[in-house]
């Protein structure tokens, strides 16, 4: 197979997923207390964003989680942390099968999804559970 870097893609219109480790460590009452792998995916993002892609959807996992314990490992704190960082909105998406807003010509939205682990096909490569995923992105990167 012939792998491309995120720089051989013309990301003009098209919607990049982009699979990140936001596993941030997070104090008791959700606080992140090292957002180092949230700043490490800046400079893709800000490339993506620089290259005029329409949409960026990301994805993580972070801890995990059994039933009963999800609002624990929200990744809510991480995309507050990543707004603050890129200076711009960024918006959790929880469901992955509502819709997502369109995507504006001032600025793309930045879209993290909840948990990936909060899936129960996450850990088992189910391969409608990659489907769904699949509706975000025109391409795919792994930062």
């Amino acid at each position: 197979m012939n792998k491309k870097t995120v720089r051989d893609i013309r990301w003009r219109a098209r919607r990049a997923l982009v699979r990140v480790d936001f596993n941030a460590p997070q104090d008791a009452d959700g606080r992140i207390t090292d957002a180092s792998r949230i700043a490490a995916a800046l400079p893709t993002l800000e490339y993506l964003l620089a290259q005029g892609a329409s949409r960026i959807t990301l994805m993580s996992h972070w801890g995990r989680p059994r039933p009963g314990e999800e609002t624990r490992y929200t990744l809510r704190p991480v995309a507050e942390r990543l707004a603050a960082l890129l200076q711009r909105p960024v918006q959790l998406i929880a469901d992955l099968d509502r819709p997502l807003p369109d995507p504006s010509p001032a600025a793309a939205p930045v879209l993290p999804l909840e948990n990936t682990r909060f899936h129960a096909g996450e850990t088992q490569n189910d391969a409608a559970l990659a489907r769904r995923y699949s509706r975000f992105g025109d391409a795919f990167v792994n930062d």
